[in-house]
């Protein structure tokens, strides 16, 4: 039977409390991007929920970035936030970079690689880097392509990042905060509309965590609306 061996490349020392390694490994790139290869497109997010951009080097990889800042359980993510060397049984060393390490608001935190439905050849075993993981008290979350392109989740993360910029005025901000108080829930065909863009501001309040709706119904203007239970956004 062959026999693993793990270690991280950066940050190089896991004695260090484990909450400096995790705020290392959540600032600091791992590797530079590569950009020169075929086919390859590359590119980055301002995030506000990552506090940086985030560089993508794949449209899926965009797509998935897309669904993490509009996922209300995420509470912060990176992009290659570490290298990792390994070994298998042999001299010779490998050196895996995992495309995000994302912290959820229940406070797990794991390793995520992006890959698309059919598995390449000779593809990393991810299994066995995730056992490694695991004796470090952490994991790798393998996310194929059929998960992340999982619609209506993916259409509305998209739109959700389109306005999640869009100014929202003082008066919107008090309609909506009455509404919730008199209501409890709404849409936004159903409000007086106190200018003509009220629904872009709706969006944005949504994109910053303020308001909530039902993930599996396509967010439109005639979807219900209600206050988010996350209150530390």
């Amino acid at each position: 039977m062959e026999q693993f061996s793990l270690e991280f490349c950066s940050p190089p020392n896991l004695q260090r409390p484990r909450r400096a390694m995790w705020a290392r490994m959540e600032h600091v790139p791992a590797r530079r991007v590569i950009q020169q290869r075929p086919k390859r497109v590359v590119g980055f997010i301002n995030s506000a929920k990552a506090g940086q951009p985030i560089v993508y080097e794949s449209l899926l990889e965009r797509d998935y970035v897309y669904v993490l800042q509009a996922d209300s359980n995420v509470a912060h993510f990176t992009a290659q936030p570490i290298q990792i060397r390994y070994r298998l049984g042999g001299p010779k060393a490998h050196i895996y970079t995992p495309d995000f390490l994302v912290a959820m608001r229940n406070g797990a935190r794991f390793f995520v690689e992006i890959k698309p439905d059919r598995p390449r050849p000779n593809e990393i075993d991810y299994a066995m880097i995730n056992r490694l993981l695991q004796e470090h008290g952490m994991g790798l979350h393998v996310v194929r392509e059929v998960e992340v392109r999982q619609e209506p989740r993916l259409s509305n993360a998209r739109l959700c990042h389109r306005y999640s910029r869009y100014p929202v005025t003082a008066r919107v901000r008090e309609l909506t905060e009455v509404t919730l108080q008199t209501l409890g829930t709404f849409r936004c065909i159903d409000l007086p509309a106190p200018c003509l863009d009220l629904w872009p501001q709706l969006v944005a309040l949504i994109a910053a965590g303020q308001l909530s709706f039902d993930p599996e119904n396509v967010l439109t203007p005639s979807t219900s609306l209600t206050a988010s239970s996350i209150s530390d956004r």
